[in-house]
């Protein structure tokens, strides 16, 4: 699994191509805007392990929160919009 660096411009014109890499071959393209990192192009896989991750970080923090007695439910709640 390569990553791979693109500028945007690059990519406008190969985006077929790039997203054929990404399906078969599981490579993660990193857009580039003049030299900086400004996103990505990953597979659905990799996409819903990110969202797995971020659920498991998400449900650390309200355990911690719960457990603690100087802060109500309530107010993790509001902190998480929820």
């Amino acid at each position: 699994m390569d990553q791979t660096g693109v500028p945007i411009s690059k990519a406008r014109t190969n985006l077929s191509e790039l997203v054929h890499r990404v399906e078969l071959r599981g490579d993660r393209i990193v857009l580039e805007r003049r030299g900086k990192q400004v996103g990505a192009i990953v597979s659905v896989e990799d996409l819903e392990l990110l969202k797995r991750v971020e659920d498991e970080m998400d449900l650390a923090v309200i355990r911690r929160r719960i457990n603690d007695p100087r802060v109500s439910l309530q107010a993790v709640l509001k902190r998480l919009g929820l």
